[in-house]
């Protein structure tokens, strides 16, 4: 069992904690100290955005992760704070990967 995790902070008062455990990545979202919504979905799919659907593997982990984030949209801070929690999202499942 491989057990990997990291807390991004760059997003002040929202930590995003990937925990990435066998081939599954998970995502906490949280406010503050509060678990607000926690998505999950398979390692292989992270792994194929690195060339697919284009080769530019930012811009596929980017749509990769708006998939499940589409939420984040309609909340209090609009599209902008949804765009960072993505970025702090990717930070994390990437630096997890890194052990």
């Amino acid at each position: 069992m491989v057990n990997m995790k990291h807390i991004d902070k760059s997003v002040r008062d929202h930590n995003q904690q990937a925990i990435i455990v066998d081939d599954t990545i998970t995502i906490k979202m949280r406010v503050g100290r509060e678990v607000r919504g926690t998505y999950s979905f398979p390692l292989t799919e992270w792994q194929k955005a690195d060339n697919h659907p284009t080769f530019n593997k930012n811009w596929n982990r980017l749509k990769l992760i708006e998939k499940y984030t589409k939420v984040l949209d309609n909340q209090d801070g609009g599209e902008c704070q949804a765009a960072r929690i993505r970025d702090s999202q990717i930070t994390a499942i990437t630096k997890a990967l890194e052990g």
